[in-house]
């Protein structure tokens, strides 16, 4: 989502996923794969969107000095800034933020009447309720970026989520 909101921006994105279907998608939506993200002091902003420790160390890492790391993923683990010297070297700002603001309401529904066609036939797999254990399984296994359970005459009965 965040690839298509910058690309609705204008804004060129670097996307990384170590799950290939959904760089797959970041990629189709119109970002660029990113290279080795082993070198520190890459990129002048990092949005980390997953929550996971390893994107926040990687995050940490691919900033250059002055630059901002967007963390916007959410986890139960804590989000930790370790004091190592390359950490306080880089002086860097941690900007956190899980919700928009609510006078952000209209413009996100205009962004969605523009890209919702669009991003749902790229991230949604529509099953059926009888499909709902096997689409739990592919969802964490990563092969579903969205699944959704529809009834038969294709109506939105539930989203599954973790």
């Amino acid at each position: 989502m965040f690839v298509a909101v910058a690309q609705a921006m204008g804004i060129a994105v670097d996307a990384f996923d170590p799950n290939p279907a959904r760089l797959e998608a970041a990629t189709t939506l119109g970002a660029t794969a990113a290279g080795d993200l082993s070198a520190e002091n890459q990129y002048d902003m990092v949005v980390e969107v997953s929550g996971a420790n390893a994107a926040r160390e990687t995050a940490q890492r691919v900033i250059r000095p002055g630059g901002t790391v967007v963390a916007l993923g959410e986890s139960n683990e804590p989000y930790t800034m370790p004091a190592t010297p390359r950490w306080r070297r880089t002086d860097c700002y941690t900007v956190r933020s899980f919700y928009f603001p609510v006078d952000e309401v209209e413009a996100n529904w205009d962004l969605l009447r523009v890209m919702g066609a669009s991003l749902r036939d790229l991230i949604v797999k529509s099953l059926t309720l009888p499909e709902l254990p096997e689409a739990f399984a592919r969802f964490v296994a990563g092969d579903y970026v969205k699944p959704c359970i529809v009834s038969a005459d294709a109506h939105l009965v539930s989203e599954v989520t973790r």
